[in-house]
């Protein structure tokens, strides 16, 4: 990007174009030596793979809870980070690969949840908080210090909202407005889960 060339782009427009988190993820995307390429859909695209990443987080969280499997993230990260990534970061740091390592344990992750591999799914979760940590974007680091903290709390309350109200109507069998809340949701980007004790949610 560069004001002669007229794509530039000033920081508060930058910031104000999708959470902090997103926003982050897109400037580091690149390498070093490049130059960003900013045009309309950049940050949605940056979004998207950050969600990607917080869902499958969650997601382990939420399974791997009160099993043996969890672990706790060694303070020495490079305990757990993966061969790839360090390789691609002693790379003259090559964060597009170093990326494409991360997206990797995310997708093998997921797999290793659907067949109920907790012991290959607790390594994974290691190896992504770590890669996350490492490139400033792990989304439950960036929770804990605030970040994105007033839209998060917003966002967590709209939809405990209209979770509740939907568990309301399943109760009363109407369920015609138990799906209407869970369409309104999913069109959103929220994703429900349905468990014995309680409903997840998550950004799709």
């Amino acid at each position: 990007m560069s004001k002669s060339s007229g794509n530039s782009v000033y920081s508060n427009d930058l910031l104000s174009s999708g959470r902090a988190l997103a926003v982050r993820y897109y400037l580091g995307s690149a390498h070093y030596r490049s130059v960003l390429d900013f045009q309309d859909g950049v940050i949605d695209e940056a979004e998207a793979a950050v969600s990607r990443i917080e869902t499958f987080i969650k997601r382990s969280h939420r399974r791997l809870a009160e099993t043996k499997f969890i672990k706790e993230l060694p303070q020495d990260l490079m305990k757990a980070l993966p061969a790839e990534f360090v390789s691609a970061m002693n790379d003259d740091l090559a964060i597009p690969a170093a990326l494409a390592a991360l997206h990797e344990k995310v997708r093998l992750g997921n797999l290793l949840l659907d067949e109920e591999d907790l012991a290959g799914a607790a390594t994974a979760l290691n190896e992504v908080q770590a890669m996350s940590e490492v490139l400033g974007i792990n989304p439950i680091s960036w929770s804990k210090s605030g970040g994105d903290s007033g839209m998060a709390s917003a966002l967590e309350s709209l939809v405990e909202s209209l979770i509740t109200e939907r568990n309301q109507a399943r109760a009363n069998k109407d369920f015609a407005r138990s799906d209407a809340i869970r369409d309104q949701l999913q069109a959103a980007g929220i994703t429900l889960e349905d468990a014995a004790d309680r409903t997840h949610w998550s950004v799709s």
